[in-house]
């Protein structure tokens, strides 16, 4: 199924979690899913997206960075292992995961929190939100505040100081 087009003929929303999409790609697939879901309804009413992000905050960016900084290379190389057996050839139809594998492994600390995360201070996060929002129509978030392993004191704190000083910018 295509998901740039095919959700829209039964009023389906659709859900995304775009780890290393670059931003261009996204925003070509979803302007189509706009663009289809226009065509189908006459109007560009209900045509939503939710983005799924890890995302964590902390008092400044540096602090939120090195809370996040081993979890998520845990996580994602953990998915790695899970996605694509390192041995032996996949059948035709799954070869795609093993360069998934291939990247999720060849992952640096800088652009799993850059691009696969939404992580800073109050301002940073609110920023990134704000510009997936403008830049790509994305309606709704869901936060994975906990990935990887992160003390759950941490991700305590980020889900408190999301509530309190990121989502306040969006009322």
């Amino acid at each position: 199924m295509d998901l740039s087009t095919e959700p829209h003929r039964s009023g389906l929303k659709i859900l995304t979690s775009p780890a290393f999409t670059p931003l261009d790609i996204l925003r070509k697939n979803y302007d189509a899913y706009h663009a289809e879901w226009k065509a189908a309804h006459g109007t560009g009413d209900g045509a939503e997206i939710c983005m799924n992000k890890i995302i964590h905050v902390a008092e400044t960016s540096k602090q939120a960075r090195e809370d996040l900084r081993e979890p998520v290379l845990w996580f994602f190389r953990t998915q790695a292992d899970l996605i694509a057996d390192p041995q032996g050839a996949p059948p035709e139809q799954y070869k795609f995961y093993r360069r998934v594998r291939e990247n999720l492994l060849a992952l640096t600390e800088e652009k799993a929190l850059d691009v696969a995360a939404i992580a800073g201070d109050a301002e940073e996060v609110a920023d990134k939100i704000r510009m997936h929002h403008e830049a790509l129509g994305v309606t709704h978030y869901m936060g994975a505040f906990s990935r990887g392993g992160l003390a759950h004191d941490r991700v305590m704190r980020s889900m408190r100081l999301f509530a309190e000083k990121v989502m306040p910018r969006f009322a």
